[in-house]
């Protein structure tokens, strides 16, 4: 689960199947934020954060969440990526 802010992308992975568990809260604040790459293809939006403390690489399936996660994690890759994707 990622959420972003006006200061800050915050990331929580979730694990397990019947009961979701969270083991840790990584942070990035956006002023000098490490070098982000992302990328858009027919079904995934891929975002990858090349921070060599704390790296982040994940893909968000388009359909999930009713068919509106496309458009939520293409606009939170624009704003890590400071260009449209």
């Amino acid at each position: 689960m990622v959420g972003l802010t006006d200061h800050r992308f915050i990331v929580l992975p979730l694990f397990g199947n019947w009961k979701i568990k969270i083991d840790e809260i990584m942070s990035y604040q956006l002023d000098g934020l490490a070098p982000v790459v992302a990328s858009t293809g027919p079904f995934f939006t891929h975002i990858k954060i090349l921070d060599s403390s704390k790296p982040f690489i994940a893909k968000f399936h388009r359909y999930a969440f009713g068919g509106k996660n496309r458009a939520n994690a293409m606009a939170i890759a624009a704003r890590l990526t400071e260009k449209p994707v």
